[in-house]
């Protein structure tokens, strides 16, 4: 699954990690921003990490930097619509590929499977919380 993944990305010039920015940004409903340090967090990256990627996908177009209205201190990070419509796009395309990979499952495997995979992604995530908390 990892490799069909990464030939996806391929064809839409995104590496995985610029894809999971994007995608984060996409999930994160309109306008579809938030800050850097939202961003790092959901990803568990560091902010030198999270940077590099705002600016390659800045570079390209995909997103932009916008003062926050609310703290002018503070930078939010926006999905453009070349930026939008690229991640569903290539989001579907991940979808398609997952679809193709478990069609010989049946609908209840595939649900129990979806829900083990909920279950770790929870798991996970509140671990990411208690180390923030700690």
């Amino acid at each position: 699954m990892d490799q069909e993944l990464v030939r996806c990305n391929a064809d839409y010039e995104v590496s995985r990690a610029e894809f999971s920015a994007l995608i984060e940004l996409r999930l994160a409903g309109p306008p579809h921003r938030m800050t850097p340090t939202q961003l790092y967090n959901c990803l568990l990256v560091t902010s030198g990490g999270i940077t590099g990627r705002i600016d390659r996908l800045e570079g390209r177009g995909l997103v932009r930097r916008l003062h926050d209205p609310k703290d002018r201190r503070s930078i939010l990070v926006e999905l453009t619509e070349s930026g939008r419509e690229l991640i569903e796009e290539a989001a579907h395309a991940h979808f398609r590929i997952m679809e193709h990979l478990t069609e010989g499952l049946t609908s209840e495997e595939r649900d129990c499977l979806a829900g083990l995979l909920k279950k770790l992604v929870l798991d996970l995530e509140s671990r990411n919380d208690e180390q923030h908390n700690s």
